[in-house]
């Protein structure tokens, strides 16, 4: 997990000056609201390094989170295998709604 989100967050500028950050799995564009080219940069750096750091990756491992972008239609392939899973899980053990 942690290779693959070394860079997660990119920089870059649009041409009137304000700074964004691109989160380089799902394409996702935001403003992060500064001209400061500084704070710009500490903030993405921040990002990224907030995500490198194991604590976090073991709090998202204990909620069975996963840090995952992309396109839609890899989050839709995604969650249809999972419910599809879970489905074989539940009917295997014969558990009925109540």
């Amino acid at each position: 997990m942690s290779n693959e989100i070394k860079q997660r967050y990119r920089l870059f500028r649009r041409g009137w000056g304000t700074h964004n950050c691109e989160d380089t799995e799902s394409g996702k564009r935001e403003s992060l609201e500064t001209k400061g080219k500084y704070h710009a940069r500490t903030l993405v750096y921040r990002m990224n390094e907030a995500l490198r750091q194991p604590q976090v990756q073991d709090q998202l491992k204990k909620l069975s989170a996963g840090i995952f972008g992309g396109p839609v239609d890899k989050t839709s392939a995604y969650m249809r295998e999972e419910v599809d899973r879970w489905a074989a899980v539940i009917k295997a053990a014969n558990i009925e709604l109540q």
